[in-house]
């Protein structure tokens, strides 16, 4: 949202916190939407690192519907604010796979992924596969903040 172009010198004090407020609003609960998202990837890397029975591996063993970012998505102001925004129905699928290849790196490091190179290649293409999702996951994020406050396109 570009606000020097929806913010005119005739508008009033109040009149622009009106136009910011709500943007900020919904800029911020996109970043705490984020640091869901990232306490979940940390918590994946703890697992990986420890390598055992953990909290941190219990806490990222849930779908990606019953995390913080999922219920925010699913049931919470995600699905409330958000969800009419193109950005909003593009989440689930990388969400999902942030999931699934944290899931994943967590079950090869309980083989021999140290002797065995094809189970190494294995861990490091899900490490990858789920810093690729992760990426998007945060850009999509964004793009429903910014679609939400785009001015629409009508024609009077």
């Amino acid at each position: 949202m570009n606000l020097s172009n929806n913010l005119t010198p005739s508008l009033s004090l109040p009149s622009i916190r009106l136009a910011i407020y709500p943007y900020a609003k919904d800029k911020t609960f996109g970043l705490l939407a984020k640091v869901d998202h990232i306490v979940f990837k940390q918590n994946g890397y703890i697992a990986i690192d420890k390598g055992e029975q953990c909290p941190e591996r219990q806490a990222v063993q849930v779908s990606s519907h019953d995390c913080r970012l999922g219920k925010w998505y699913c049931e919470g102001i995600g699905l409330e604010e958000f969800s009419e925004t193109a950005a909003y129905s593009s989440l689930e699928t990388p969400h999902a796979d942030v999931h699934h290849q944290v899931q994943r790196a967590i079950e090869l490091i309980q083989k021999d992924w140290i002797s065995d190179q094809g189970i190494h290649n294995q861990l490091i293409e899900s490490v990858k596969r789920f810093e690729s999702a992760s990426t998007e996951v945060m850009t999509l994020i964004d793009d429903m903040v910014e679609q939400k406050h785009q001015p629409s396109a009508s024609t009077d």
